[in-house]
């Protein structure tokens, strides 16, 4: 385990603040404060795009001559909000709900822009104009295949590109990554979701052209949602979007805007709703049946006029992540088995597993939690029958660029279709290309086994501080994500006591302990480690440890209100 310390010479609240926001790359007072107090203005700077001017005239354009416009989204949580806000968009700019939407399906289209997925959005909507969002950037030949139909197309995403020599057919690109041009302003949009990017389209779009009836907040408040569940870097522009989109479905009368999510709100069973509500409550049901197999519902849900309309579509969608959880824990205890026999005899730089029997709509979760446990880039794959080849999705660790890997795979011939970006990749394959791409991955992967141990960037020992410094500069920093991770501390103690922590039906979820910290003082400090075999392994009274830890929030009813609770989670800990 190494430690990492961003502690501050001088011990005060604003000191500890001014370190995390270094932490994450803030270098100068104006970013400092653009990090801690982020204002609901936007700074937007989408108009720098080099074909931003191509996209306003050709839609422009579309409007005019009445043309069948139709929204062509991928079928995750980024892409269908994406997705939503444009329908939305359209809809306010022409008065009428006359434009269509299509989102392929992931066992008879595969993912992103294919031939397949656009043959069925043709034989149903026959577009004149097709605006693709969070996909397209690679997808040249397909998108020749519609120019060559007389079907013009604006693509909105933010994936990682691969080099062709073809130039781009689309009417206007817009992916700040597509454009080979040192620009700050373009530099700001490049960590952007396709959400993100489709809400900045949308602002600036009603900014020139003077649209009045566009509800801006509706639209940003489903941007921050998809651009948290899409793992984008909390930071910038991405953390001023999820902020104030916190912000607003926290309000009671902005969030009826949105009855789809009033809807989730409910089936959760969510009070507050915070980073982690969008992380591990709305995002797993909306991103759930496009998972399994059909996003659609998950469209109609957040397009719903009314909550009758919307509660059987979010019932719906949390039954499948039920569903999608079964599953991916079958999948996940057969994947953890497998890693461990790999890391015994091979110890591979990066983790590649593969099995016919595995669900591909579920690799990704699994991916994830794979490389979370063994500290390596993981890449999780399941069999396709209908295209007779292997899908997967893979997830990294920082100092690996995952989508550029598997861009130059796919270049390299190794990979039939893939991209991504730093964090992650979705790929596929032929059998016979396994090895090889086995081999590539762990080329490109120049991590040493010293980067794979463990590491903690630490903010400061907890008994520097009272908890309720601690606790306020946590809620200063919320929210939390990739780009900006929950600050953790440090303690040194003696374990005094353990024992199981159990819910009410009395399942086991973790382990609870008495710490005795090292500062000359006799109070004990309670945590819980969550991942039980972990604690068993590691943990013995009456021994000494360092302990890494992080705070966590959660609230409970009472019958004269409700009342917020903070606990301490152990991450990690080592005998000393």
């Amino acid at each position: 385990m190494k430690l990492l310390y961003m502690q501050p010479d001088i011990n005060s609240q604003e000191a500890y603040l001014e370190a995390v926001a270094k932490s994450v790359g803030c270098k100068t007072k104006k970013e400092i404060g653009e990090f801690l107090n982020p204002t609901p203005t936007i700074h937007n700077t989408i108009s720098s795009l080099p074909d931003y001017k191509k996209a306003v005239i050709c839609l422009k354009d579309a409007f005019r001559t009445k043309k069948k416009i139709v929204i062509f989204g991928d079928y995750d949580c980024d892409g269908i909000t994406a997705l939503v806000q444009l329908m939305d968009f359209l809809n306010a700019i022409t008065g009428l709900e006359k434009h269509s939407w299509f989102i392929p399906n992931r066992m008879a289209d595969s993912y992103g822009l294919t031939l397949s997925g656009l043959k069925h959005c043709i034989d149903l909507y026959n577009p004149q104009l097709l605006i693709c969002v969070d996909c397209g950037s690679n997808s040249i030949d397909e998108i020749d295949w519609l120019k060559n139909k007389g079907i013009k197309c604006i693509i909105i995403d933010h994936h990682s590109i691969v080099s062709s020599d073809k130039p781009h057919p689309a009417a206007a690109h817009l992916n700040p990554k597509a454009f080979d041009v040192k620009n700050p302003l373009i530099d700001k949009l490049t960590t952007m979701s396709a959400s993100g990017l489709v809400f900045l389209f949308c602002e600036q779009y009603a900014k020139d052209e003077s649209i009045t009836n566009w509800n801006r907040n509706r639209s940003l408040l489903l941007a921050g949602l998809g651009t948290l569940v899409d793992l984008m870097p909390l930071v910038g522009i991405n953390r001023a979007l999820l902020k104030h989109s916190l912000i607003l479905v926290n309000n009671e009368k902005e969030l009826e805007h949105i009855p789809g999510l009033v809807a989730l709100k409910n089936v959760s069973g969510t009070n507050k709703v915070d980073s982690n509500t969008y992380g591990f409550q709305w995002g797993p049901r909306l991103n759930a049946l496009g998972r399994l197999e059909d996003a659609t519902i998950s469209v109609k849900l957040l397009l719903s006029k009314t909550i009758k309309d919307a509660k059987p579509l979010a019932e719906k969608c949390s039954e499948a992540n039920t569903e999608r959880k079964n599953i991916q824990d079958k999948i996940l205890n057969e994947s953890i088995a497998e890693a461990r026999s790999l890391m015994n005899i091979h110890r591979p730089k990066v983790i590649i597993i593969n099995n016919k029997a595995w669900h591909i709509g579920v690799v990704g979760i699994v991916a994830s939690k794979i490389k979370e446990m063994f500290n390596r880039p993981t890449i999780i794959c399941g069999w396709n029958k209908d295209k007779s080849c292997w899908i997967g999705s893979g997830r990294s660790v920082h100092g690996f660029d995952l989508g550029e890997a598997t861009n130059s795979a796919v270049k390299k011939g190794i990979l039939l279709k893939g991209g991504g970006h730093k964090m992650a990749c979705g790929l596929s394959f032929d059998t016979k290309h396994l090895t090889e791409l086995r081999n590539w991955m762990n080329d490109k992967c120049h991590l040493t086994e010293e980067d794979f141990m463990p590491s903690y960037i630490v903010l400061g020992n907890m008994v520097d501080q009272s908890e309720e410094v601690w606790i306020s500069i946590y809620e200063h920093l919320e929210p939390f994500g990739n780009g900006n991770p929950k600050p953790l501390l440090y303690a040194n103690g003696r374990l005094m006591w353990s024992d199981e922590n159990k819910t009410k039906e009395g399942v086991v979820w973790g382990i609870k302990a008495g710490f005795r910290c090292e500062d000359g003082s006799d109070k004990l400090i309670y945590f819980t480690w969550k991942n039980k075999e972990q604690a068993i392994t590691k943990w013995q009274k009456g021994y000494d440890y360092q302990i890494v830890l992080s705070v966590n929030e959660s609230i409970k009813e009472y019958p004269d209100g409700k009342k917020t609770y903070y606990n301490w989670d152990v991450r990690d800990c080592e005998s000393v």
